[in-house]
Formats: C-alpha cells, structure tokens, sequence
C-alpha cells in the first residue's frame, strides 16, 4: 500500500488511541475520586474546639451523647447541626503535604492564626493550626501538631467555624395547639371559646374578630425563640418587671401556660425578651413581631363589619402596645 496514503491512517489511530486513553482515564477519575490527605487518626470525637477570628467554642458530647456548649451546658443546641459539625471535622482532608522547596515559598507563620482547632477522644486529642490563607488557590496553609505544613480547601475549613447562635435550637413555650385553647387573658381582658366560637368575658354578646383572638392565641402556641439567655440577669434588665403583656392560656386538660413580653433588645429592635412559664428560670429572646399580635382596643376587636375602615392603624399609631388600659378605655 502507499506509504502515503497510510501516515494518515496511522495518524488517525494514533488519535483514536490517545482519546481512548483519555476517556479510560476519566472513567477510573469518576470511579475513584481523590480522598485528600487525612489530617486526624480520630474520627469519632467527643470534644470539639476551635479559637480564634472572634470565636471561642468548646464543644463536648455527654454521657447520654448528646452535645453540649462548654460555656453553657443547659443552652438547647440542635443535635443533628452539631453532629454534622463532628462528622466534618473529623473528616477534614488536605489537597496536599508541602515539602522540600515548597515550604521555603510560605508565608511566615502568624501570631494571631485565623483558627486553632481541636479533637478529642477519650484521652486522646490532637490539634490543627488554620495559618495563612492564599486566596489565589483557594486554600488555607495548615499546620498539625508535628509542624508539617498542608493545604486545605477555603471552604471546608470555613464551614466549621459555627457560631454558638449557629448552633441553637429554637423552643416552643408549649407542646398544646390553639385548637387546644379555652380561654386566654392578655392584660387582664378575658375571652372564653366554646364550640370554636371566641366570647369576650363581660360582653358575650359582642361581636369578636374570631382571626384577631385567634391569631393571638396562635402566636404564642407557634412561635419559636430565637435565643435563651440561661442565667439572665434581674428582670428589670429586659422590661419584665413591669411587662408590656401578660398572655394566660387554659387548655383543654385544664393546665395554663402564663407569658409575658418585655423590652426590645436594645442592639436589635426586632427582637423582644419573653418569659414562659413551661421555660422557668430563662428568658427567651424572640421575634419582637410576636409582641404586636396583642395591639388591640374594644374596637380592633370588633367583627370586620363593625370596624371603622381606618380605626386599626389610627390606634396602633397612638397605642404601640395594647392591653386592659386601651380596652377600658373603649367603653
């Protein structure tokens, strides 16, 4: 055959070749992906810590498993977060080990790292300094507890560094529903409910906005706290010793949840203390929005048809918390 004629062929095969080299070498890529470098021999801890860029978190696993926040053991914190935080850690991996010349190329190590963080097991514990990051690669220089010097992935190393908010576990007040509730006083104004049907005590005869009572009943039964503050301070110091309103529920069983809202925080607005009777010794930072569900006069109360188109926003302008003073007043 010509010679000619067969370089193409050859080069043809030579391609078909290479590119089924290539595409055997994806292939074993898809089916085995690269782990990293382990950079811990523990791998269930029971303790977990991490210091630095503002943050100070011990985290310890208690003799019934669950977690706890050193600093605050009886602070509610959401098990499966914490968990997944464990598994992370523990699985962290390195891109690389730098050695030889590489190491001579590296930032001098800091004073202040970003994050020192550790694991324990038992009595076994082993440390990881979070040195210098390089935002070029992506990466953070780290160093164990031997020195050795790895790279770490930016984002695998800043998923860890969980706040303690972060790690909190919103509660309820109560395990009962509304559908549950009988009667309820907020602020000394009483209402009763009999076949799903709300009554204002006094004045049964009077038209209810069934949604706004409701609504009120719901707020407390469904909402959930954003913050426990387990050692409070005196209550003067969140507008609870003289609360802004007092809720009262009775359930169906007879049993009564009392919750009264007090101060807005003062670096947040939108949030509010609570205190609850089912949370004693606590007081609960919640949505300050919660509060404004019991913002009503007589007449705010009144069924739709009763009430002055523009009544609701005149009085809430001038009364930015309702209650029994507002009700006697509408008389």
């Amino acid at each position: 055959m010509n010679k000619k004629k067969m370089l193409p062929l050859a080069a043809a095969a030579g391609a078909i070749l290479l590119l089924g080299g290539a595409l055997a070498a994806l292939k074993r890529t898809a089916a085995e992906p690269e782990t990293g470098i382990a950079l811990w021999s523990i791998t269930d801890p029971d303790e977990i810590s991490y210091s630095g860029n503002g943050l100070e978190v011990t985290l310890q696993k208690g003799r019934e498993g669950g977690w706890m926040l050193q600093s605050d053991p009886t602070l509610p914190l959401n098990q499966t977060t914490v968990d997944t935080l464990a598994q992370n850690a523990a699985a962290l991996t390195a891109q690389r080990k730098l050695t030889g010349e590489e190491l001579t190329g590296l930032p001098d190590r800091q004073q202040n790292p970003l994050m020192v963080f550790s694991l324990a097991s038992g009595e076994d514990s082993e440390t990881l300094t979070v040195d210098s990051k390089n935002d070029m690669a992506g990466i953070y220089y780290v160093y164990d507890g031997e020195g050795s010097v790895y790279t770490v992935d930016t984002a695998a190393v800043e998923a860890l560094l969980k706040t303690p908010a972060a790690l909190y576990q919103p509660q309820s007040l109560t395990d009962h529903t509304a559908e549950e509730v009988t009667a309820m006083t907020v602020n000394g104004v009483g209402f009763t409910k009999s076949e799903d049907v709300w009554t204002l005590d006094g004045d049964p005869d009077y038209a209810l906005d069934q949604d706004a009572v409701n609504k009120m009943a719901r707020t407390v039964c469904e909402l959930q706290t954003k913050w426990t503050i387990t050692a409070p301070e005196p209550e003067e110091t969140y507008g609870l010793d003289s609360a802004d309103v007092a809720v009262l529920l009775t359930f169906a069983d007879g049993t009564e949840l009392h919750v009264e809202f007090g101060a807005l925080k003062p670096e947040d607005n939108t949030v509010c203390y609570l205190k609850a009777g089912t949370l004693p010794g606590q007081v609960q930072e919640v949505s300050a929005e919660h509060r404004g569900a019991y913002v009503f006069t007589k007449e705010t109360l009144a069924a739709p048809e009763e009430t002055p188109e523009t009544a609701t926003d005149d009085i809430i302008a001038e009364n930015p918390v309702g209650g029994i003073n507002d009700y006697a007043d509408s008389k």
